[in-house]
């Protein structure tokens, strides 16, 4: 993250693999497969004047979402491998009560791997909240809705919307360290008649979350 009085921004890499095995002779099944290289800046001098301490300021954001290892039909076949570049502009808010964070904006989205199909457009959201109850117990939010429009090119890979949210209650251990509880879901649709119907999947577990940062001059 880099702050400043002109500009605000952030690089990010957020990764997740998992696999679902069983005691059969069944191939395990991928549960999770997701890598994300993204930056983002935001202008705190341009910032919406509100009548709260919630203000609004424009930001940009440059994303590459992209997986480990490509799916597969009910063939063996493989799909082309997920390589989405996209561009989203819009309005990012500062923090207020709970609220960490919120972005509200339009996007444009190409798949590198297929470059014969139209380039996306649609519109995205994304949150964090964040608050503490005293010192020993910390419930944290975050997550992401996208909502896309129809190419001339759709497919059974093409979405009309996916909706991803996590929520945890934490213990802090450490200065770093915490174990928390969690929930998250992820909802989605697609835009043609073999995938209309809405599909949901959700986990349930326990982590370690291990955080810090440090500080350049």
């Amino acid at each position: 993250d880099y702050s400043a009085e002109s500009i605000q921004g952030d690089f990010r890499i957020r990764s997740s693999y998992g696999t679902l095995n069983s005691r059969s002779d069944e191939e395990p099944v991928e549960n999770a497969d997701d890598l994300v290289i993204s930056t983002s800046a935001s202008l705190p001098g341009l910032a919406f004047p509100t009548n709260s301490a919630l203000q609004w300021r424009p930001f940009s954001e440059l994303m590459i979402d992209s997986e480990f290892t490509p799916t597969t039909d009910e063939d063996g076949i493989s799909n082309p491998k997920q390589q989405d570049l996209s561009l989203t502009l819009g309005w990012s808010s500062t923090s207020w009560g709970m609220l960490s964070g919120l972005k509200v904006g339009g996007f444009a989205s190409q798949d590198l791997s297929q470059f014969d199909k139209s380039t996306e457009w649609g519109g995205r959201t994304a949150w964090e909240t964040s608050t503490s109850f005293g010192s020993a117990l910390s419930w944290k939010t975050d997550g992401y809705a996208y909502l896309y429009a129809s190419t001339p090119e759709d497919d059974t890979s093409d979405l009309r919307f996916k909706i991803y949210g996590k929520t945890s209650l934490g213990l802090p251990l450490a200065r770093y360290l915490d174990v928390s509880l969690y929930a998250e879901s992820f909802v989605l649709k697609g835009r043609v008649e073999e995938n209309k119907d809405v599909g949901m999947s959700w986990n349930i577990g326990a982590s370690l979350d291990m955080s810090g940062a440090f500080e350049m001059r």
